[in-house]
């Protein structure tokens, strides 16, 4: 038996006198992925003959389809080209591979002898096609927030995206094993990939792992994503290529997500680091500049009320930075200030007759400059001169 490619000349002599049957496509519409042909009388007798195909049947193939006949359990023939071909039970098994390449023989020798319909043999011929082109507007979206690792942000967000995929058949043997084989259907349609159930679940699995490597391997922020529709199709196929390719002979072309959104508290967060990282930007951080403007009020306080912020531990969260503020905050003014104060001798109380002395001796009972001054209230080593304590911000009696 055998597909012969059906010739004016051979549709004009031999089989001029005939009452063709003839099988094409009923649907061709775009969310089609398989159907089955069922053949058709000519003339007044258009009766389907189910399950039976005769000598001289003429077989029509439209652009962008594959049709193979699977007769008793194995795929005896299959075309990949455009055209009508005439079915002769008396030749060989034909194949036309068209733009798969000869790849698909190997999956016919491979698959197209045991072919069962739920688990049983097949005791009739069928007539499928494949829809070959490009199916796209497949859409895809997220139930519940997906966790994002951002590497701009280094933290982890959670995500609501939507958006669209294509995918196109690369192997329909492969696909007609896996999806007609386990059920006998009439019509597969794309909703098989969009209507939940596990090919929609392994999808998204695939995206949530391609996404991950996406922003590691690129460092691609959440709202860069939808600019990464290539990277993401391709990292998508190595992500499925065992449960897709491999097992139902698909390959996903293309992947958008033009929306992509936060939850209210990764909107908060990412708020949060923006606003930090302009401050940083311009100079100083956040708490840098909230705590320069409080010291430039008090500065401006004759009373003097620096200490109450030295009071409120401002001294040791700013730590070093402390000295870079003031010097920014007080300008000239602030340094005039402590110029005129380093040119006064540093003034010390005798610990034993409490005489008040600038030089290293007493000039009353002879005893040393201390060298060491604590805290009488947290402890902290103070520096001599000082008048208020660092630390906590007692005044220095």
């Amino acid at each position: 038996m055998g597909l012969l490619k059906a010739t004016k000349d051979a549709l004009g002599t031999t089989l001029a006198n005939q009452w063709l049957e003839y099988i094409t496509v009923e649907e061709t519409s775009s969310n089609i992925l398989v159907q089955r042909g069922y053949p058709k009388r000519n003339g007044s007798n258009t009766k389907s003959t189910k399950g039976v195909l005769t000598k001289g049947t003429k077989i029509a193939v439209p652009e962008g389809m594959a049709m193979m006949i699977i007769d008793q359990g194995k795929v005896t023939e299959f075309t990949a080209e455009p055209g009508e071909f005439i079915y002769d039970n008396s030749t060989e098994s034909s194949i036309f591979y068209g733009g798969f390449g000869k790849g698909i023989i190997d999956s016919v020798k491979k698959i197209g002898d045991n072919f069962k319909y739920g688990g049983q043999p097949a005791t009739d011929q069928r007539v499928y096609y494949i829809n070959t082109k490009e199916i796209q507007g497949l859409t895809f979206g997220t139930a519940e927030p997906m966790p994002f690792m951002d590497p701009k942000y280094d933290i982890t967000l959670y995500l609501r995206f939507f958006g669209k995929y294509s995918i196109q058949v690369k192997d329909p043997i492969i696909l007609i094993s896996n999806i007609i084989g386990s059920a006998s259907q009439d019509i597969v349609t794309t909703d098989i990939f969009t209507n939940g159930g596990q090919l929609k679940e392994e999808f998204m699995t695939s995206l949530t792992s391609a996404l991950a490597t996406l922003a590691h391997e690129e460092s691609i922020s959440f709202n860069e994503l939808p600019r990464y529709q290539k990277q993401l199709a391709k990292l998508m196929n190595d992500e499925l290529d065992e449960e897709w390719l491999q097992t139902r002979g698909i390959e996903v072309i293309s992947v958008a997500i033009p929306s992509v959104s936060l939850t209210e508290q990764s909107k908060e967060d990412v708020r949060k680091y923006d606003e930090i990282h302009i401050a940083t930007k311009n100079g100083k951080g956040v708490l840098t500049a909230a705590t320069a403007q409080a010291m430039k009020d008090a500065a401006k306080n004759e009373g003097g009320t620096v200490g109450t912020f030295m009071g409120m531990n401002i001294g040791s969260i700013m730590g070093s930075n402390m000295n870079e503020v003031a010097q920014g905050v007080f300008g000239n003014n602030s340094q005039s200030k402590e110029d005129t104060s380093l040119n006064k001798p540093l003034q010390w109380k005798c610990p034993n007759c409490q005489t008040q002395e600038t030089g290293s001796f007493c000039s009353q009972c002879g005893a040393s400059k201390p060298t060491k001054k604590f805290c009488s209230e947290c402890g902290k080593e103070l520096n001599l001169g000082n008048k208020f304590c660092s630390e906590c911000g007692k005044k220095i009696e």
